[in-house]
This record gives C-alpha cells, structure tokens and sequence, in this order.
C-alpha cells in the first residue's frame, strides 16, 4: 500500500510505500515536492530526514497506522485520511 504525502496547503511532498503483512512491516518514506518552493519547507525536510533512514517499521492499530524511528518513537500516524506528526500535520491519499 502506499500513501501521497501533502502539507494542509495540498502541495504533494512525497509517499510512503508499505510492504509486510497486514497489520505490520516495513516501510520507506520518500520526499518528492511536486513544486520547486516546497523542497526547503520543514515538512519536507523532515520528510527527507526520514528517507535517509532507509527502512523504517510501521504497525497497524485498528484505523491507526503507526510509524516509527528506528530507536522506536512514533513519528507520522496515519488516521481518517489525516497524517499526524508532532511537528506538522498531512493530508494523506492512499494510492491504488
């Protein structure tokens, strides 16, 4: 499964592809500003910060999907087509 990425003005800022079984895997998240003014923001910084780390984990929680650094801090939760980081919140699309 994977999911397009965009900040609370619907600019697109990247995906994260999910791999594993269905209530947990592996995951990548991948920074990909569709416009040029995008690439500098904090949230795609972060998102870019993420990409470096490779493979990170995630987990399904009823609605919730959870996904983690690798020392374990939750760090993007998907719920009701909304991304919730501590820092900023997305607006998400899962992708067919």
């Amino acid at each position: 499964m994977s999911y397009a990425i965009s900040n609370t003005e619907d600019a697109h800022l990247g995906f994260i592809l999910l791999s594993g079984g269905p209530d947990e895997g592996d995951c990548l998240v991948r920074s990909l500003p569709a416009d040029k003014k995008e690439i500098e923001t904090p949230e795609s910084k972060f998102l870019y910060s993420l990409q470096l780390m490779g493979e990170l984990q995630w987990e399904r929680v009823k609605e919730e999907v959870r996904i983690f650094e690798p020392d374990g801090d939750v760090v993007l939760v998907e719920r009701a087509g909304r991304m919730i980081g501590s820092r900023f919140i997305y607006t998400v699309e899962a992708l067919s």
